[in-house]
């Protein structure tokens, strides 16, 4: 029986773990290590290290074997390293201890969007389908063969909490098909078409800001594609921070003589109507940076 590692991290991570525990039993799983998340609604790291316990399954910090995980390996017999959500560098000399190659699954159809947060940048471009990859690690970033992909449709209402948990159902498959195919000798070596590539950049709380000058449909895409497990994408109110929820784009537009974008234009059953540079935007559902929820009673306010 193969042993893998597996180097996970978020929900994605999590049901990969826990699918992989019922599919194949707890033997099948050599060891676990995780880290904490910054800068998201929740960090699953403590809820796959209670998984791991559960199980009584071997588990890591990654900090605390970032530099003996040569050791890790052989200590625990072994044969493969899986990464899920992992966002921390795997030197590939990892791969002189094992009998396959490192893997790693990244959230894109690559070569597109290779780097990071792939999923927001196709969700913020308004993307209609949203894929996911298991490829070989290489010494250029999400530049090694391909396994194996999947993908599937993103509906206009999907927010990216939706996304995640469709994608991390998939990784669970995928897992499942990268284990069986080990234990085959028989892992596909597809080799990317470097000339497609697209690379997706970082992204912090900067990057968040909502630009009113854009389309509604720009921004209603910004929205869905930011928000949890995010942070959210913000604006301010009076030089107060506000998260937007939940939006959606009005199905008519009006032809102002001077168009401010970020103004309000009315509201509609507490929600607000807001001038974008082409297009309505209402919003649904919004909060204040300590939680409150946001409720609008006045008219006369630009949002910024």
């Amino acid at each position: 029986m193969k042993k893998i590692l597996l180097l996970i991290a978020t929900e994605k991570g999590y049901v990969s773990l826990k699918r992989l525990i019922k599919q194949r039993g707890k033997d099948s799983v050599g060891c676990v290590a995780t880290f904490h998340e910054k800068d998201v609604a929740r960090d699953w790291a403590y809820d796959i290290e209670i998984l791991c316990r559960e199980n009584d399954i071997h588990f890591f910090w990654w900090n605390d074997i970032k530099d003996r995980i040569h050791d890790v390996i052989w200590k625990n017999h072994i044969t493969g390293v899986v990464a899920i959500s992992w966002k921390y560098y795997i030197p590939l000399e990892i791969n002189e201890g094992l009998e396959d190659d490192l893997v790693i699954f990244h959230d894109s159809m690559l070569p597109k969007y290779r780097g990071f947060a792939p999923t927001p940048t196709a969700m913020i471009n308004g993307e209609r389908e949203i894929g996911i990859t298991a490829l070989f690690a290489s010494e250029q970033i999400d530049c090694g063969d391909i396994i194996l992909q999947k993908k599937f449709l993103l509906h206009e209402n999907q927010y990216i909490a939706d996304v995640i948990k469709r994608e991390a159902e998939l990784y669970g498959d995928m897992l499942m098909e990268v284990i069986e195919g080990m234990e085959a000798g028989n892992l596909n070596r597809i080799p990317q078409n470097h000339s497609e590539a697209s690379y997706s950049l970082w992204r912090d709380m900067e990057d968040c800001h909502i630009n009113w000058n854009r389309d509604a449909r720009d921004i209603y895409n910004f929205i869905r594609g930011l928000g949890d497990p995010y942070l959210g994408a913000y604006t301010f109110v009076r030089d107060r921070k506000m998260v937007i929820d939940r939006a959606s784009i009005m199905d008519y537009d009006l032809d102002f003589a001077v168009r401010d974008a970020g103004k309000i234009w009315e509201i509609c059953d507490g929600c607000p109507i807001v001038v974008c540079g082409r297009g309505l935007l209402k919003i649904e559902k919004a909060h204040y940076e300590d939680g409150q929820p946001v409720v609008f009673h006045k008219l006369r306010v630009r949002l910024k």
